[in-house]
């Protein structure tokens, strides 16, 4: 990083900044603990700090004469910035000593008059101490978007890695879903072929030498046939030796043979309910019975199983589609192999990172790309650290 952009490591101007955010933090904790005291404890722990905040803008109020013979415009500049921090923190409304209230009062003063005092000593060309207070805002608005590119340096070979390694899981996930797709549908075909789930009897019968009754839906046949599962000994049947037969679907067509050579095929798809001996009717295309799956009909007219009818019958084909879209939803969660969790977090700061920057340069005429932002950080920190001090013990 530092040969793309000659960057230096000014250490005594962090060790400036360090201070002023650490002036600042105390600052900030006391209007927010202002904000928040509610009770007796926390306002004498809000008036202790308040003292010892006040203590150390007088210790550099008194620092400054000698730190001025020096560094005249950093003296100036630190005092400007501590004599705004103050005024904003507003500690008179915190004391409740006329003692404080008046070391308070006396401090605003004394530092303002010391400013000015300051400003007009010969040794102080204005337009300097104006440039370097721009280049001071100047620094700190850009301040993050240029610790963003410095951070985002040693993070440059994460985005590829985050990409390949994307990538793999997005393959891998597409297989591993595609199997386990397939395996639940097979399950869920044989499952529902065979009538296992939901439980299912499918089956066909064949009439011989029928004549059809004139007075109802109903044939007068020689034969009636045998009805048989159209998988035989795969298919599930129902257990009516028990003691609560579960109720089940039933699907069944009917072939009748006719003595004048003519066929019909009736279907009949409905839902029975053997411990309450009712059955009631979703499709069939037999003249005289009607099917519906919303408010069915028994399919006898008995009275007490019409009374006690379903108000809907849900089809066997819609739980099976009902289960295969709750298990692809879960799937999509359940086993989605994930990003390792440290490459997951680099990308997450850089794009952080990223969203910075461009807000940055989006923000301010001055910088468009990001060697911009790093040579005018550069600029001013250079600048800055000429006029600031070397030796830590020179710091207000």
């Amino acid at each position: 990083m530092s040969k793309k952009f000659g960057w230096v490591d000014y250490a005594n101007l962090g060790a400036q900044m360090a201070q002023a955010r650490a002036q600042s933090a105390t600052h900030q904790e006391l209007m927010h603990q202002t904000r928040l005291m509610q009770s007796e404890s926390q306002r004498k722990n809000t008036v202790i700090q308040a003292k010892q905040y006040l203590v150390q803008c007088e210790n550099s109020l008194n620092k400054s004469s000698v730190v001025f013979e020096k560094y005249p415009y950093y003296t100036i500049l630190r005092l400007e910035y501590i004599a705004e921090e103050f005024r904003g923190s507003n500690l008179q409304s915190l004391f409740t000593e006329i003692h404080d209230l008046r070391i308070a009062n006396e401090f605003q003063i004394n530092i303002d008059n010391k400013i000015r005092d300051l400003r007009d000593d010969n040794s102080v060309f204005e337009e300097k101490l104006s440039e370097l207070r721009d280049n001071m805002l100047g620094m700190e608005r850009i301040a993050d978007a240029y610790n963003c590119i410095i951070q985002n340096e040693g993070l440059k070979d994460t985005e590829p890695e985050y990409n390949r390694i994307r990538n793999n899981l997005t393959e891998k996930n597409k297989n591993r879903k595609m199997l386990l797709t397939i395996a639940v549908s097979i399950i869920l075909l044989l499952s529902y072929t065979t009538g296992f789930f939901p439980n299912t009897v499918r089956g066909t019968s064949e009439w011989n030498g029928c004549e059809p009754l004139s007075e109802s839906n109903y044939y007068d046949c020689e034969d009636y046939g045998e009805y048989e599962l159209y998988l035989e000994s795969f298919s599930w049947e129902p257990d009516f030796d028990t003691e609560n037969p579960r109720p089940y679907w039933y699907f069944e067509s009917t072939v009748i043979n006719f003595n004048d050579g003519t066929t019909l095929t009736e279907y009949f798809y409905g839902k029975s309910y053997p411990n309450e001996g009712c059955a009631y009717l979703a499709f069939t295309n037999a003249e005289g019975l009607s099917g519906s799956i919303f408010n069915p009909s028994s399919w006898w007219n008995d009275e007490y199983c019409q009374e006690n009818a379903p108000f809907v019958l849900i089809i066997p084909e819609l739980t099976v589609l009902f289960v295969f879209g709750l298990f692809y939803l879960l799937s999509r969660r359940l086993f989605r192999l994930k990003m390792p969790l440290e490459i997951e977090e680099e990308m997450t700061t850089k794009l952080r990172n990223d969203i910075i920057i461009e807000k940055t340069i989006s923000s301010y005429e001055n910088v468009s790309t990001e060697d911009d932002i790093v040579n005018n950080f550069s600029y001013y920190s250079e600048n800055i650290s000429k006029n600031s001090p070397t030796d830590n013990s020179y710091l207000i």
